[in-house]
């Protein structure tokens, strides 16, 4: 039984790795001088990993190709209007042929490892790989065999930490969550070593003012309506290359996270997400949150400001 499972990808005893997602002028980012708010490599703890991220599905390509299965994700898109312009995950931003060029300019940008999912068994030689098993891209056979998610042989982080779920989880969900026998509470309690937090930018919650839905789910139960803001997919090349808002929020966060970390809180990496712009779920093209720019058209990577950004902050001192 593979109750040991998670919906969030593991890392190694009860640390914590932050994974963030945020979205986001004519001269070269690349010689631009950058503020990094007096943040560097030196200043957190010998040994902390720093590293970017993508998923699978959402910058590989070759979708159908080379033995590749069906995941939920391409028998969802399957119907028309669900993605904005009908957008696919068919060639994203083939990661699949140009995996070689997106590790070596991890490497140039001072990166320590990249956080990727798996559709299919990779190696990248370069730098350190950090496999995430599973990013929304489940497996169709496993959705119609198990049930995908909601099958009891699979549970989520509270559980793992406290033998049961959360006590509004179960409030609001009532008689549709699983229920744990001893034996299985016995199991899952305490069974991971190292925790990593997917944590996105921030949304703005407020009342919908609309009643209890009728058709119950992930969303329908929290009954609250949500809010971001990013860059949107049609932004020019100049000036998604000048992303300088983007910059402002890394350089906040970890300065905040620096903070934690000199507290006391046992917080060994730092993955930004994402490296590149890409299919990005429900929002198909129209949205950009990468440190790279993407031209959907060409598929030619340019870096932004963010990028050279990081490459100044993890410059490794030679003394």
């Amino acid at each position: 039984m593979a109750t040991s499972l998670m919906l969030f990808w593991l890392f190694t005893s009860v640390t914590v790795i932050i994974i963030q997602c945020v979205a986001g002028a004519t001269e070269s980012p690349e010689t631009i001088r950058l503020d990094t708010g007096g943040l560097s490599r030196e200043s957190f703890p010998e040994g902390f990993v720093f590293g970017t991220a993508t998923s699978a599905y959402q910058v590989e390509g070759m979708a159908d190709k080379d033995g590749r299965g069906p995941s939920i994700w391409d028998l969802f898109i399957k119907f028309p209007g669900r993605e904005p312009n009908n957008a696919t995950g068919e060639v994203t931003v083939d990661q699949y042929h140009r995996y070689k060029e997106d590790v070596d300019l991890m490497a140039k940008l001072n990166f320590d490892a990249y956080r990727f999912s798996i559709s299919w068994s990779r190696i990248f030689p370069s730098i350190t790989p950090y496999a995430n098993l599973n990013h929304y891209d489940l497996p169709l056979a496993l959705q119609e065999r198990y049930n995908g998610w909601l099958s009891r042989d699979v549970v989520f982080m509270h559980p793992l930490v406290y033998g049961e779920y959360p006590k509004t989880m179960q409030n609001i969900v009532g008689d549709r969550l699983p229920k744990f026998t001893e034996d299985e509470v016995k199991m899952v309690k305490g069974s991971f070593d190292y925790v990593g937090i997917n944590q996105y930018t921030a949304f703005y919650m407020y009342d919908p003012h609309k009643p209890k839905p009728k058709h119950l789910g992930y969303q329908q139960d929290w009954n609250v309506g949500f809010a971001c803001m990013d860059d949107p997919g049609n932004i020019t090349l100049p000036k998604g290359l000048h992303d300088t808002t983007r910059i402002n929020y890394f350089k906040g966060y970890l300065a905040e996270l620096k903070k934690t970390v000199d507290e006391g809180a046992n917080v060994i990496g730092y993955f930004a997400w994402s490296l590149l712009d890409n299919f990005e779920w429900r929002l198909g093209y129209t949205s950009r949150f990468g440190i790279v720019y993407v031209d959907f058209k060409t598929l030619k990577r340019y870096p932004k400001m963010s990028a050279y950004w990081f490459k100044k902050l993890l410059h490794r001192n030679k003394n």
